[in-house]
């Protein structure tokens, strides 16, 4: 699990709300926690002001394969 899914799910937040809170697509939200894109700087902060710097850091999204969050089994 990346680490920005990881914190959303923290947050209790729809990839649609953070989304609008970061100015982007749920698309494109969904993309950059499956790793099909990179988020830019300037997203990567909005995206931690967006859920809150105590849940994530903008070198957590910009280099996500550095901080691969296990997969909580239920």
């Amino acid at each position: 699990m990346t680490p920005l899914r990881h914190a959303r799910k923290r947050k209790n937040m729809t990839q649609s709300a953070l989304a609008r809170s970061a100015g982007v697509s749920q698309a494109h939200i969904s993309a950059i926690e499956t790793g099909r894109c990179s988020a830019s700087a300037e997203l990567a902060e909005r995206l931690v002001h967006a859920i809150g710097p105590s849940l994530i850091s903008e070198a957590e999204i910009l280099y996500p394969e550095r901080f691969r969050i296990a997969r909580e089994t239920h």
